[in-house]
């Protein structure tokens, strides 16, 4: 699971065996959450109250070019 960076306590990371439409894992203690890097949607949230998901997603957005290329470096 590499990880791609921490920010405010959030860990983005991968999984090495994905699906291939872009997305990146959130991690923050027992909570996880999933985004998709095209839409900026959440596929799955577990336990992110909806104050954080907004934090998370202004984060991605902020972040968005760097994940896509990580994504690009990691999956090919």
């Amino acid at each position: 699971m590499p990880t791609v960076m921490i920010l405010y306590g959030f860990r983005f990371y991968f999984y090495s065996n994905e699906e291939s439409r872009k997305h990146i894992h959130i991690q923050q203690h027992h909570r996880r959450a999933k985004i998709w890097l095209d839409t900026l949607e959440f596929a799955s949230n577990d336990g992110f109250p909806e104050h954080d998901l907004f934090k998370i997603k202004r984060l991605v957005r902020k972040h968005e070019e760097k994940f896509k290329k990580a994504w690009k470096a990691h999956f090919g």
